[in-house]
């Protein structure tokens, strides 16, 4: 093990590039870049600028919670502005502000001394004022006291196990991202069949509860059940999985935050060297069992040779059909409050745009014989034809889009009965049952 010392800055780079595992599309890796160490000059006076400080939480840097009335949702509330926390917003106070007890010789009773005057309480503002950093710089390293040059290099690896290192953030939150990657889990599942299974790949469950349900984050698009760009451009999203794999090795750790987001930590048993990279990869347990099955690498797939969707239409149309004979349960056991809040979901979230976009392909395809002659070479990257008629769409809709219509209209068929069902035993109001009808 290295010598532990304060103030070891360690550097990693973390980058996308296609994985190492057969068939995974894009995997996420991380080099370790080296180790930094505050020199011994500004690591003496960094040492003591903890000795008879204490730790105290202000208030109001506390994290504040408030909750949308019309979504249920809560969301983390700070403060911004100047000098809005007591000690200038430091976490770490000197002795020298703690409270003074005095007592008088005579009466014996006890009385307040404060001090007084300029300068008394080292918080390191002293060491602040003298960084003196330059135009473009920032200050790093623990509590943000020193700059760059402060640092020299150290050969020194890095182990999650080691005394000061632990679990590294590789950077923004798994999801969720938007409004819409809250969703319940019976909506969740709803679309996920709808989708064919793709949204089952991109989701969490948390702890909090939604409308007081269970909670699913999905970072899929609603209406074509594919990530959607914000899930795109962090990082989380190309972790890949070890499955029931002995060969790799999981160092991704996905963890709650606040109940409700989820973030993944790199952590690693062996001690990585300069220069060294690694794929991030983590695991997602039991509850993922199915999709890996239905990709082809579950323990049913490799003990027990059942095939993947991709590889047999047999196994896959049965595996629907235990799905569709589920959702029948879960629709025949709704609420008519459920019913309605489930059907307002498929209706503005993913019946909507899947049908304009596949009315629009359908509509343009049917010109296609009239005008596609007409389109000029140069025109056939802009929106028009020679003869203004828009031109033929090259490019289709998303296949699972098909496969929405097709199911979407099968889950009409069981909200119906179910509908039907409800207004048998009064159980809906006639509002509801109005706008039912007209979805």
């Amino acid at each position: 093990m290295p010598l532990q010392l304060p103030d070891i800055l360690y550097d990693f780079k973390i980058c996308v590039k296609p994985s190492q595992i057969p068939n995974s599309g894009n995997g996420a890796y991380l080099t370790y870049l080296g180790a930094r160490l505050l020199k011994t000059d500004r690591r003496f006076r960094s040492n003591g600028l903890l000795i008879d400080s204490y730790i105290s939480e202000v208030e109001t840097a506390k994290p504040l919670t408030a909750r949308f009335r019309s979504t249920g949702l809560r969301a983390n509330v700070t403060l911004t502005g100047k000098d809005l926390h007591e000690n200038d917003g430091s976490s770490f106070w000197p002795d020298t502000t703690d409270v003074i007890t005095g007592v008088m010789p005579v009466t014996k009773k006890k009385f307040r001394l404060s001090l007084a005057g300029k300068n008394l309480h080292d918080t390191g503002e002293d060491l602040l004022k003298s960084r003196d950093l330059q135009p473009g710089e920032t200050a790093i390293g623990f509590r943000h006291y020193h700059k760059e040059s402060h640092y020299e290099e150290a050969p020194l690896p890095f182990c999650s196990y080691y005394e000061g290192c632990g679990l590294v953030d590789i950077g923004p939150r798994y999801g969720p991202f938007r409004v819409e990657d809250r969703k319940t889990e019976v909506d969740f599942h709803i679309k996920d069949f709808i989708f064919e299974h793709e949204p089952a790949g991109w989701n969490f469950g948390v702890s909090e509860k939604l409308r007081g349900e269970d909670q699913s984050i999905d970072i899929t698009e609603d209406f074509t059940g594919e990530p959607h760009t914000d899930a795109k451009e962090h990082v989380p999203m190309y972790v890949n999985e070890v499955g029931h794999s002995k060969e790799l090795v999981k160092n991704v750790v996905p963890l709650e935050q606040d109940n409700r987001v989820v973030r993944y930590y790199f952590h690693t048993k062996e001690p990585l060297t300069k220069g060294q990279e690694v794929e991030l990869l983590t695991t997602y347990y039991e509850s993922y069992e199915s999709v890996r099955e239905r990709k082809g690498y579950g323990k049913a797939n490799t003990e027990k040779a059942v095939k993947s969707d991709y590889d047999c239409v047999k196994t896959k149309t049965l595996r629907n059909l235990c799905d569709r004979y589920h959702l029948e349960d879960t629709v025949e056991s709704m609420t008519s409050e459920e019913v309605m809040s489930s059907l307002r979901f498929i209706s503005n979230n993913i019946l909507k745009p899947v049908v304009a976009s596949t009315d629009w392909y359908i509509e343009k395809s049917a010109l296609a014989d009239q005008y596609w002659s007409t389109v000029k070479e140069e025109n056939e990257e802009g929106n028009g034809g020679a003869d203004g008629v828009p031109r033929f769409p090259k490019t289709q809709p998303p296949s699972r889009q098909w496969i929405a219509r097709r199911r979407m209209h099968w889950f009409h068929g069981r909200y119906k009965a179910k509908i039907e069902e409800l207004k048998r035993s009064g159980c809906i109001c006639n509002k509801n049952v109005d706008e039912a009808e007209a979805i």
